[in-house]
């Protein structure tokens, strides 16, 4: 069996599945053929398999050349990425003896040599059952939906229901919302709405899954690899762009998204997963006015000296002034910074948040400019993009911490 790949566009897959893969210490050892990448290939096809037993990730290549019958092989994946990050883009040729399963990796000015493993014991595809909800939905739509959520989940394991992102679609629109319990995000978009039967289809998609599709939209949309990597390579399967849609398919306790080179299947979270626009305080009446770059910047410096523990930086507004005041007593340092705002309130006004919620909130945002609105010091702040898309609704809540 022999087929030539491009080293390019063979290594950026292989990074991307190795991150589905746990670890050799949590599975039993360096032999666990779960800890392999399955190559199955077929018809000048390459279709590259990883697992950790709840999430499963395929991704496809075409060769330039194949020659041979089909196969399948596990290959660890150090073999292949350790090597082919220190190789500039070039054509691979593989070698492999199907008897015995060692492999030759030849390249411009060199080779390197390795054994894989027999297929026949990995794990199989997770069987699904029948009663299923299938959704064409906008990659853009689904791409804007978990990045401006997911940086509100909670990485605490003994609240594993909110270490994900929610995803509701209904008659009117979809919305995803994520929180930890301090922090809230919310992403509605109106133009994307259920069609058909059922009225509505809600599940929870886990923090893995939703790093792993955010990284496959980018990978696609910014792919900067060519089609051809040597003389004689033929184009590759096409990369569509991100107006094109994803097909997800919600089960009971999995779901899988599939595009035209990429499957990803996965177990979704189980239990009721809160209601999080009823924390949304509906009386904030101060509102700011500020441009988000400068802001994030300011936070970041401030925060520097701030108490390791809370990161608690404590703003002090006026009209046209906001101020940022930060310290920790234990090791005597302080920060002070003011900056230029529209600030609704005549009076001054104090309150305190954890600097690392409103970085991460003020990075992810959208536009130039940011809307906090402010109840009293007992009420979470709501931030907001001030520049709006008629379609789409982008909403960031925060809960503020005691002075």
């Amino acid at each position: 069996m022999k087929f030539t790949v491009g080293s390019q566009q063979l290594s950026s897959r292989l990074s991307i599945i190795s991150r589905v893969i746990p670890s050799s210490g949590k599975t039993g050892g360096t032999s666990a053929i779960i800890n392999d990448i399955l190559f199955e290939i077929k018809g000048g096809i390459i279709r590259m398999t990883g697992t950790d037993g709840e999430t499963r990730l395929t991704l496809s290549l075409r060769t330039q050349s194949h020659e041979g019958e089909d196969y399948t092989i596990c290959i660890r994946p150090e073999h292949l990425l350790l090597p082919l990050k220190e190789l500039p883009a070039q054509d691979l040729t593989f070698d492999i003896d199907t008897d015995n399963q060692h492999i030759n990796v030849r390249y411009n000015n060199g080779h390197f040599d390795f054994v894989g493993q027999d297929a026949t014991n990995y794990p199989e595809v997770e069987a699904l059952d029948d009663q299923s909800t299938v959704l064409d939905l906008p990659t853009s739509v689904f791409s804007r939906g978990l990045t401006y959520t997911d940086y509100a989940v909670s990485v605490e394991d003994t609240r594993p229901l909110l270490g994900g992102v929610h995803i509701d679609i209904n008659k009117e629109q979809i919305a995803f919302s994520a929180t930890d319990g301090y922090m809230m995000a919310l992403y509605k978009n109106r133009s994307v709405q259920l069609t058909d039967a059922p009225e509505s289809k809600s599940f929870t998609l886990p923090g893995k899954p939703v790093s792993l599709i955010k990284l496959l939209f980018t990978h696609r949309g910014n792919d900067s690899t060519p089609e051809t990597e040597g003389a004689d390579s033929e184009t590759e399967i096409s990369s569509p762009e991100l107006e094109d849609t994803i097909r997800v398919t919600v089960y009971v306790n999995y779901a899988t998204f599939e595009r035209e080179d990429m499957r990803l299947q996965c177990r979704l979270l189980d239990g009721k997963y809160p209601n999080c626009e009823s924390v949304i305080p509906q009386d904030n009446d101060k509102s700011i006015i500020a441009d988000r770059s400068q802001l994030l910047a300011a936070f970041r410096r401030v925060s520097i000296f701030a108490n390791d523990a809370t990161k608690l930086v404590n703003l002090v507004l006026t009209p046209n002034q906001l101020q940022l005041d930060a310290k920790d007593l234990g090791y005597s340092t302080s920060a002070q910074e003011t900056l230029p705002v529209n600030y609704s309130g005549t009076e001054k006004f104090e309150i305190a948040f954890s600097a690392i919620h409103l970085i991460k909130i003020l990075n992810i945002l959208p536009g130039n400019e940011v809307e906090l609105l402010l109840g009293d010091r007992a009420h979470a702040a709501i931030i907001t993009p001030q520049e709006r898309d008629e379609e789409e609704t982008i909403i960031a809540v925060d809960m503020p911490l005691l002075i």
